[in-house]
């Protein structure tokens, strides 16, 4: 529904790529929000997709053209950064809340964000929580901590500002678009690219924002349930992820100044070796699947950083 003389609170982007499966369940828990329509608009950004998920999202589009803001933008640079900052350019809202193409929010997701901004003028950044949909159940070698390989976030329900490592995620993550523009929006020589699993540009994009020293908040009761198929679990999947990591930490390595650079090299040094405690608990507890996801995990990270 387009709307001359109506401006959008909130701007919802959903970058996606291939998610022919799963991008209409997206769409519908966005369109089936407690938050007026008048308040919230959708932006779906393809980018490059080679299935139905283009051809999907237009027909969610004409499905509800008169009762919502829903719009289709086609993203010919392949890369989840590019289609990201595409989605700062289309949209209208104040704010850019960034939703992945395999979530599905809670019913209440943008009334939640809506109410807590509208209350608080000065925050200028969103997280939430984001829980794992396991499709064949949850795998016996994955704990609490290894869940943040599936994108699971959940720091409890209370709200707090961020501080220190923790930042919001892109599958639940919400910027001014002001903000966004001024701190110069997503890094596009770094991130996701395709298939690749390379992380980093989340994290890069909020230090960046950090420094203008302005509120940023989680949202204990903003949810978004983020679908994990097998296939995502497979060894060659979760190899290509952990690898990601590395090659991220590689890429802010490169970028960071030399204190910077030490610190990013302790880091992983001092990860590495609580990872072999962690290895050594599940091992003495009898959890072998777990020590031998802690090693191998530890390993592919180092793996990436060393190759980038």
């Amino acid at each position: 529904m387009e709307r001359a003389d109506s401006y959008p609170f909130i701007s919802v982007v959903v970058c996606s790529y291939n998610r022919e499966k799963y991008i209409a369940d997206a769409i519908e828990s966005l369109v089936n929000q407690t938050l007026s329509a008048d308040l919230y608009e959708v932006l779906i950004i393809d980018n490059n997709s080679k299935d139905r998920t283009g051809q999907i999202a237009i027909e969610w589009i004409e499905k509800h053209k008169d009762t919502h803001q829903i719009s289709y933008f086609k993203e010919s640079n392949q890369g989840l950064c590019f289609a990201r900052n595409r989605g700062i350019q289309e949209a209208r809202g104040q704010f850019i809340c960034y939703m992945d193409d395999d979530g599905i929010a809670d019913t209440n997701f943008l009334e939640v964000q809506y109410n807590f901004l509208k209350e608080n003028p000065d925050v200028i950044g969103l997280g939430g929580k984001i829980i794992p949909r396991y499709v064949h159940g949850k795998p016996a070698w994955i704990d609490g901590i290894l869940e943040g390989l599936v994108s699971k976030v959940d720091y409890g329900n209370a709200n707090f500002q961020y501080s220190g490592r923790k930042y919001p995620v892109g599958c639940n993550m919400t910027y001014r678009k002001d903000v966004l523009e001024q701190a110069g929006m997503f890094d596009t020589s770094i991130g996701q690219v395709g298939d690749n699993l390379v992380r980093g540009d989340e994290t890069e994009l909020f230090e960046r924002v950090k420094q203008l020293n302005k509120p940023i908040y989680y949202l204990g009761n903003s949810r978004v349930e983020h679908v994990i198929e097998q296939d995502r679990l497979t060894r060659a999947h979760i190899k290509k992820m952990s690898e990601g990591v590395g090659i991220g930490l590689r890429q802010a390595s490169k970028r960071a100044s030399f204190f910077g650079k030490c610190k990013i090299r302790l880091v992983l040094i001092t990860k590495f070796f609580a990872a072999l405690l962690f290895a050594l608990f599940y091992s003495v507890t009898g959890q072998f699947s777990k020590a031998k996801a802690w090693i191998v995990f530890r390993m592919d990270v180092h793996r990436g950083f060393l190759k980038a």
